[in-house]
């Protein structure tokens, strides 16, 4: 489970807020699965283009890159 929140502040005193709540699963070993829900949001089209901040559904899938995964190089490396 986790809390996903954001600000966003101007110098002029302007200021947007979010909250949103999500679970994640792990498929397998590296790759997680997540659904949330972002309750309250905002839209910047500068500083978030992605809408990681947005009202609505959060679905993402995370992939984690490390040196396991390309072990399969190792043979470059061997001496002859």
């Amino acid at each position: 489970m986790n809390f996903r929140s954001g600000l966003l502040t101007t110098l002029n005193g302007s200021t947007r807020c979010s909250f949103g709540l999500g679970f994640n699963y792990l498929i397998k070993k590296n790759i997680r699965l997540g659904l949330g829900y972002q309750f309250t949001g905002f839209r910047d089209h500068d500083l978030d283009a992605q809408r990681y901040y947005g009202q609505g559904v959060r679905i993402g899938l995370q992939w984690k890159f490390d040196e396991a995964l390309f072990q399969f190089f190792d043979f470059l490396t061997t001496e002859f």
